[in-house]
């Protein structure tokens, strides 16, 4: 099994947001969309929040086995994000 590691900014943003580390685990666990961004390398996982009516977006990389969480944003209008990557062609759906 991978282990999840978080970086200082992702840690920084899940205090910032009100974010917990159950709601990330649960979206890389989850029935979430997957998402690879050509650009950056990083892979994209999006699922729905506790938090009515919001979406939490996580995004990691793999590094030697291991899953990196890069940062996690959370959103309404999942379409603001994700939505205008797809369309521009910087980020597939996996």
């Amino acid at each position: 099994m991978s282990k999840i590691i978080f970086s200082e900014h992702a840690i920084q943003k899940l205090r910032e947001r009100g974010i917990s580390y159950d709601e990330v685990f649960k979206v890389l666990r989850g029935s979430s969309k997957t998402y690879f961004d050509i650009l950056t390398g990083n892979y994209i996982r999006v699922g729905e929040r506790v938090k009515r009516c919001h979406w939490l977006i996580v995004v990691f990389k793999y590094i030697t086995g291991n899953i990196k969480i890069v940062t996690v944003i959370d959103v309404k209008d999942i379409n603001r994000i994700v939505g205008k990557r797809i369309s521009r062609g910087s980020i597939i759906n996996l």
